[in-house]
């Protein structure tokens, strides 16, 4: 048996245990339909409980076991969900009571039970730890357990000054939900995002939940295996962080860069350089658009992968969702899925159902008498004698002329100002309870 507190592994093991990592986060971001710079280890476990069968209980020592309990004037307490301490973090979580010597040792356990995996979690633990340790259980569920025909328990020792001791044939399992752990508590590209925009580390530790000691050790590994700094220099790297030498991100800024600038060169399956409108920042998908289909605007500025990491805004903006023909999927008035491709109406509401440009104000109107009256003509009219093309869903303005849409006239979308708007104003909210959330938590020594 060896002592096991944390491992330095070599670098081709950790690239081996990132490019699994970075698999299942494309996984989970596909799934759940949001950038892996987005995720959090909330959508992590949503992932895991939405998508396989696996149950989780909450346990810690009985009270009554505890002298200084004596005093309470029962025999017997149940095991029930109202002694779990934090509940929001795992639905539908059950409780158990084990014997303190138990507790005093155990984190977490992983027991595979038939078709169904059972996840013990200590929550008599500092929050930051549970974390890490339900993440670090379900990478045994899914990197040891799923798939395995051989039923394997898996335990995680408590850590105090020593994380305990593991047999040689465990340490493998464990360096790898170690790491792999710490990584999808902190994926790449939010440990990059950070580092580019400068953040201090107790707010790295904030925004990614982590402790200081796990932070610690994530950057460090991040320095010595994907920036191929020695030793000396990755830890010096992590002590100016910690010691708020801000200096320091100069040089980081200038290392992640040139690592980008390598992948991009290297691989397509990045994201790739392309424009994005800098007046309502939306990134169109059509290459040498002579306006923003969005706000009609002709400013632009280059987008790419340096620009994801540093999270310049990017909007999504309402849509309505069309087949390949042009034709809604439902009608976005009366919500009718009987539509056909020919049909210029919707059958039922008479709504014009298709995204097309309307041309210029001379194209609106129709001049009916000598005397200078005019009447509006028809949707499909304008339409007809405009730029002639089915435009995305979501475009409020033809891209070639920058004119008004037919789904914007009939205000099928929204307002790109008040949509950009009240993501602005979400954001603040989101900032206000980031500053506010800001806690002491207890440190603790984590093995990644």
């Amino acid at each position: 048996m060896k002592k096991f507190e944390y491992r330095h592994v070599f670098t081709k093991e950790y690239n081996f245990y990132l490019e699994k990592a970075n698999e299942l986060l494309n996984t989970i971001s596909f799934d759940l339909s949001k950038d892996i710079i987005d995720l959090s280890y909330q959508d992590i476990i949503c992932y895991f409980q939405s998508n396989y069968n696996i149950h989780f209980a909450f346990f810690e020592a009985n009270p009554l076991e505890f002298p200084e309990n004596n005093s309470w004037e029962v025999d017997k307490v149940e095991n029930d969900q109202s002694w779990i301490k934090h509940k929001n973090l795992i639905s539908n979580a059950s409780f158990e009571f084990l014997d303190n010597e138990i507790v005093e040792r155990i984190s977490g356990i992983t027991i595979p039970h038939g078709d169904r995996t059972l996840i013990f979690i200590n929550q008599d633990r500092p929050f930051r730890r549970i974390i890490f340790t339900i993440l670090h259980e379900l990478c045994h569920y899914y990197f040891h357990i799923r798939n395995n025909s051989k039923a394997l328990i898996f335990t995680s020792l408590n850590s105090e000054q020593l994380e305990g001791k593991y047999s040689d044939e465990l340490i493998p399992f464990e360096n790898e939900a170690n790491i792999i752990g710490s990584i999808l508590f902190c994926p790449t590209e939010k440990l990059e995002h950070m580092l580019l925009c400068s953040y201090n580390f107790k707010d790295m530790c904030r925004y990614t939940q982590m402790s200081e000691s796990a932070m610690h050790n994530r950057l460090l590994n991040y320095f010595k295996h994907i920036l191929h700094l020695n030793n000396q220099n990755a830890l010096n790297f992590v002590l100016k962080i910690r010691n708020g030498q801000s200096h320091i991100y100069g040089p980081i800024n200038y290392k992640i860069s040139a690592k980008l600038q390598n992948q991009e060169k290297a691989s397509t399956n990045l994201y790739s350089t392309n424009i994005i409108c800098e007046i309502c920042h939306f990134k169109p998908n059509e290459i040498g658009s002579k306006f923003c289909p969005i706000c009609a605007s002709k400013k632009t500025k280059l987008y790419n992968t340096l620009s994801y990491l540093k999270k310049e805004k990017v909007m999504k903006y309402s849509i309505v969702k069309t087949n390949s023909q042009g034709t809604p999927l439902d009608c976005p008035k009366c919500g009718t899925d009987n539509l056909e491709d020919n049909f210029n109406y919707c059958p039922y509401c008479a709504l014009f159902i298709h995204n097309m440009c309307l041309g210029s104000n001379d194209n609106r109107f129709i001049e009916t008498s000598n005397f200078g009256d005019y009447e509006e003509k028809s949707i499909y009219e304008q339409a007809s004698s405009a730029c002639g093309e089915y435009l995305d869903g979501g475009y409020r303005y033809c891209p070639k002329c920058g004119n008004e849409t037919s789904f914007l006239r009939q205000k099928l979308l929204k307002n790109w100002e008040e949509e950009l708007s009240a993501l602005e104003a979400s954001k603040k909210e989101k900032d206000l309870f980031f500053i506010e959330e800001d806690i002491d938590i207890p440190n603790e020594d984590l093995p990644f």
